[in-house]
């Protein structure tokens, strides 16, 4: 009888070390899915953070055309204004002038 008693001890130690041993490797495999997990979160935040700033200045340089040719464009016609005034500008003022006392 005590060797069935001490037999089934065995096995009940037996059985808490590989419950022991799960618990552990449960634990290290938890911790090393939360490190995967935080690497990707941080490896994805800058990745994320590299396409903005890509695409911030591309933007921007995208931006600084456009404002040079609107500023070259608005330029171009003031002169013509101030071209066309030079040439009709007593012709303009006579047309206003007519208008006025009309």
């Amino acid at each position: 009888m005590n060797s069935i008693i001490q037999r089934i001890s065995e096995i009940e130690d037996a059985a808490s070390d590989i419950r022991k041993g799960a618990e552990e490797k449960k634990k290290q495999y938890a911790d090393m899915m939360a490190q995967k997990t935080k690497d990707f979160d941080e490896r994805s935040a800058k990745e994320t953070a590299e396409a903005i700033a890509a695409v911030r200045a591309e933007l921007n340089a995208h931006n600084q055309d456009a404002l040079m040719r609107q500023r070259e464009q608005t330029q171009n016609a003031i002169s013509e204004m101030e071209a066309q005034f030079r040439k009709k500008h007593t012709q303009l003022a006579d047309a206003i002038f007519r208008e006025l006392i009309r």
